[in-house]
């Protein structure tokens, strides 16, 4: 059977459809409005949902990261097109990459964890197309070189 956890809009009960390990208590407290919810399991299953929630939050942090990044580079290009065809001035250009720099620029950054390429690879295999190191580290905001030097430390 399927887990399945249900409660009532009024917070008054809880209860659990299940016969899985996992869950083995439920309570359910109300006495101020506020839901305590127990859960009672081993703790590598518990590491394991913790670890797998981080994993997916990080997950979505880069693929935000890389559309934010994308459409930063689509800006860039935009505004070095109106240059190259003269609709605006040099002047004009290096007063908007100044005046607003957060729709142009990409602040690079140190990967903090090795293990998060293991994340970029995942989300590169999803794409689905072939890039290129320095494309990657552009895409989501490394400092060149940033990959090379991580992949070394950990196992994808």
């Amino acid at each position: 059977m399927n887990d399945i956890l249900t409660y009532s809009d009024s917070s008054e009960e809880m209860i659990k459809v299940s016969s899985s390990e996992f869950y083995k208590d439920f309570s359910c407290p109300t006495n101020n409005g506020n839901i305590t919810i127990q859960i009672n399991t081993t703790q590598s299953k518990l590491r394991n949902i913790i670890n797998y929630a981080s994993f997916q939050n990080k997950k979505d942090e880069y693929f935000i990261k890389a559309i934010k990044n994308l459409l930063k580079k689509s800006n860039f290009q935009e505004l070095s097109l109106e240059i190259s065809e003269d609709q605006i001035t040099e002047e004009e250009y290096y007063k908007e990459l100044e005046k607003n720099p957060e729709k142009y620029v990409l602040d690079l950054e140190y990967l903090k964890d090795p293990n998060d390429i293991k994340i970029i690879n995942e989300i590169v295999k999803r794409i689905g197309v072939e890039f290129s190191i320095d494309e990657v580290e552009e895409l989501f905001s490394l400092v060149t070189g940033e990959l090379e030097n991580k992949v070394n430390q950990i196992e994808i």
